[in-house]
């Protein structure tokens, strides 16, 4: 397995940092990676490497205004451009890695907003734009569906009033550091890492409104396999409005489409305690792995 780093600049001048996990030899199967809020690609090592060892090519960029890509710091006009900075980076990435032949099963994973982002992206059909092909399969785990920490409706009002006018203005996110895992040592490392961002938009909260609310009318038609990841003790996200949102899907059965419950888990299923985060990553990795089924071009 090899690492490395690229960095990819948008049509409208935006530097994406991309990180690259690339098996050795020829990829069999191609995992795009879309990060949450107020983190980055680098905290999926463990998917990337995971992707490697099983013969496949998995990167990810930061999402513009977060990490070390560019942007205003927490901000994004519609989350049809970071779907579309997603595809972008696919594209860029095909073009540049040798190990990526025509035809490989694509299959994208998407954590909190990044599920979100992954979903827009599907209804969106942002892959198949830039790509010419649709994903295999998708995997979003702890979608941002709906908040758990609810918002006073005061302060829903005013950030919806101010990014008509200053949509880049940006407060502090206000995410727990205890909310995301059971893990002492994870919560310690997120609040020392430097390369996040603390910070979310007035814009970025509308644009997540308009995100959710397009997803729930659209998710019905995606047929292609899915693996849904929830955790009941999320304290971030709102698991109820992912179950909801899962139950929209008119057939999951037939298309090879699931929904995986862990009782109790945190916000970030794959990074609670050891002996708990094991099964959560191995069902990914695997759950990738075995859809890499070979398709035409």
């Amino acid at each position: 397995m090899e690492h490395r780093v690229r960095t990819y600049t948008t049509a409208d001048g935006v530097r994406l940092h991309t990180e690259i996990w690339a098996p050795d030899g020829p990829a069999r199967f191609v995992v795009p990676i879309s990060h949450g809020s107020g983190e980055h690609v680098g905290r999926h090592a463990w998917l990337g490497e995971a992707v490697a060892a099983r013969g496949g090519l998995a990167f990810g960029p930061d999402h513009r205004g977060e990490g070390l890509s560019g942007g205003p710091r927490g901000h994004v006009d519609a989350f049809e451009t970071y779907a579309a900075d997603l595809a972008f980076v696919a594209a860029k990435v095909r073009e540049d890695e040798d190990a990526w032949t025509e035809g490989l099963p694509l299959l994208p994973f998407g954590h909190s907003m990044g599920g979100l982002i992954l979903l827009v992206a599907l209804v969106d059909g942002a892959f198949e734009r830039l790509l010419s092909r649709p994903p295999s399969g998708a995997v979003v785990s702890a979608p941002l569906l709906g908040l758990a920490m609810k918002v006073p409706r005061i302060k829903v009002a005013l950030a919806r009033l101010a990014a008509r006018f200053v949509p880049t203005f940006a407060q502090p996110a206000e995410i727990p550091a205890s909310a995301i895992s059971r893990d002492p040592e994870v919560v310690r490392a997120y609040e020392a890492d430097t390369r996040r961002s603390r910070v979310v938009s007035v814009g970025w909260f509308v644009a997540m409104e308009k995100a959710i609310a397009r997803v729930q009318r659209e998710v019905a038609g995606l047929a292609l396999p899915m693996l849904w990841l929830v955790g009941t003790g999320d304290r971030i996200v709102d698991p109820e409005a992912i179950r909801r949102t899962f139950a929209r899907l008119p057939d999951p059965t037939a298309h090879d489409q699931r929904l995986e419950v862990f009782d109790g888990y945190y916000h970030e299923l794959h990074n609670e305690p050891a002996g708990l985060r094991e099964p959560v990553r191995q069902l990914v990795a695997d759950w990738l792995a075995d859809h890499a089924k070979p398709t035409s071009a």
